[in-house]
């Protein structure tokens, strides 16, 4: 049995396992900077950035909730200088001011100054 054989089945098995429930989902397309991935949870929610080295820092901008969901604007802030370090987790976690944490979270990102763009969605 040839590997696309076994792992084209595994990939449709997945796909419909993440349509049942999966809790995040990573980058989304317009995004270009950084790998993302939202994690939704009761209290709120979590954006985690795997950033190419060490220094980048996540700030969240604004937030507008809806009764379907909320969308942060959220600016990744690259460091100045080259550094050493490999791959690097970066995370920041958002609650909400009132109320329930909504079933979906949608992170628009931009890089320093940059125009902001989806980046990442995540429902819990």
């Amino acid at each position: 049995m040839s590997v696309t054989a076994v792992a084209f089945p595994l990939a449709i098995a997945f796909t419909l396992a993440c349509a049942a429930g999966c809790q995040s989902l990573s980058s989304v397309q317009g995004w270009d900077g950084p790998q993302m991935e939202v994690r939704v949870d009761a209290s709120g929610g979590e954006l985690v950035m795997l950033a190419p080295t060490a220094g980048w820092t996540l700030t969240i901008d604004r937030a507008k909730q809806t009764a379907v969901g909320v969308t942060l604007w959220v600016t990744a802030h690259r460091p100045d200088g080259i550094t050493s370090q490999a791959i690097t987790r970066v995370q920041t976690r958002w609650t909400p001011d009132s109320g329930p944490t909504p079933d979906c979270i949608e992170a628009r990102m931009r890089i320093n100054d940059g125009i902001y763009v989806p980046a990442a969605e995540g429902c819990r």
